[in-house]
């Protein structure tokens, strides 16, 4: 076996990947935690800017970043609110939508057809987020927890498009 691409990502700050997926084409999809203002976000990213505004960088955004199989960036980008975000896994569906599950603190998680439109019952809520092909756009988020804290630390998807959360 030999070494078909090694890359950085990140910025001036911290990062930190927590999960990574393959779909059918080869393409590698890539999500965790950044602290960092400058993380390298693309033209068409869902959300460009850092969202943590607190003023509190260790709680970081969440982003999701997607690589060719030549390792080139095909779309990088923040996923978070103004509280602190970290995402825990990555599945891909045959469509190519990337689903990451992870937790927010503070609230201001950005909704699209939420199930759960409450958050914050507890410090850390848990999510489940849905984002297009090319990274341009959320096609469904949601809080996902009670009144205790929750974090999603797994994710699946079967071919139905069903999607599986295991977590705490």
């Amino acid at each position: 076996a030999a070494l078909v691409y090694s890359t950085f990502l990140g910025g001036k700050m911290f990062e930190r990947a927590w999960g990574i997926a393959v779909d059918a084409q080869g393409n590698a999809y890539i999500t965790g935690q950044t602290g960092s203002d400058n993380f390298p976000t693309t033209a068409g990213a869902y959300q460009p800017i850092f969202g943590n505004i607190l003023e509190r960088p260790e709680l970081g955004d969440a982003f999701v970043a997607k690589y060719n199989p030549s390792g080139s960036v095909l779309y990088s980008t923040y996923l978070g609110g103004p509280g602190g975000e970290n995402s825990g896994a990555i599945a891909i569906d045959q469509a190519r939508n990337a689903y990451v599950t992870g937790n927010n603190y503070e609230g201001g998680f950005p909704l699209k057809d939420p199930l759960q439109t409450d958050g914050h019952v507890g410090s850390f809520e848990g999510f489940v987020s849905k984002l297009s092909p090319d990274g341009s756009s959320l096609l469904y988020s949601t809080y996902l927890g009670g009144y205790g804290n929750e974090h999603g630390l797994g994710i699946a998807v079967d071919l139905l498009g069903a999607v599986y959360v295991a977590g705490f």
